[in-house]
């Protein structure tokens, strides 16, 4: 029997910034980035106990991202059945993304997943952005959006964000019954948190809004 190689996949070293265009090429808007517009009273506070603790606090979220990407990428990887090739990347960071995967685990347990789109990048011509959707599948018989957060908590500028992967994805055409923001803490100690909308009218309306006001900032003089 021919033994099937499995694939292994790299983390660059260089993190590129998602770049998303349209059929004819032009560079459209990331979610993420349209965001960036709100304020985020809870990062503010974060940013000032690292700075009274003496923490440079922008070269800690830095290596926050970094642990949330090794995080994404083991978890796609369980899921595509691949591996991750871990010798480029800092180990310790290595260690704290694989406790969020161990919560990703404890929230995967007795649950029927069929995965159906894995760090897809899609893109709406209409309004004009894309975004990149972590999980979307059939979980326990429904078409589910899953955004992985390995934050300290579910804020609400989360919701804007998951309402707008939402309408990529129903724009291309893709059935979705539920979105779920799911935490997956960096500490060994820690579980995960869920929390699960079956409507996102409402934030999705906030997300074009955001998404307009950017808009509209880009093209002042």
């Amino acid at each position: 029997m021919e033994t099937i190689e499995k694939k292994i996949y790299q983390i660059p070293l260089e993190k590129q910034h998602t770049i998303y265009k349209d059929k004819n090429g032009k560079i459209l808007y990331g979610t993420t980035t349209v965001l960036n517009i709100l304020a985020k009273p809870a990062l503010y506070q974060w940013y000032y106990k690292m700075g009274k603790e003496g923490i440079n606090p922008f070269k800690k979220k830095d290596t926050a991202g970094d642990i949330g990407t090794i995080a994404h990428a083991l978890i796609m990887c369980h899921l595509k059945g691949w591996e991750l090739d871990k010798s480029n990347l800092p180990p310790q960071n290595v260690s704290i993304a694989e406790n969020c995967v161990i919560s990703y685990f404890e929230w995967e347990k007795g649950k029927t997943i069929k995965p159906l789109l894995i760090e897809q990048e899609l893109i709406d011509e209409v309004l004009g952005y894309g975004g990149t959707i972590d999980l979307y599948g059939e979980i326990d018989k429904e078409l589910c959006l899953i955004d992985f957060k390995t934050s300290s908590g579910i804020y609400k500028d989360m919701w804007y964000q998951v309402a707008g992967y939402r309408n990529l994805l129903q724009k291309n055409k893709y059935q979705v019954d539920k979105v779920t923001i799911l935490n997956i803490g960096k500490d060994e100690n820690s579980d995960f948190a869920m929390k699960s909308l079956k409507n996102t009218d409402i934030q999705f309306e906030i997300f074009k809004n955001c998404l307009n006001t950017y808009k509209l900032q880009k093209e002042e003089k």
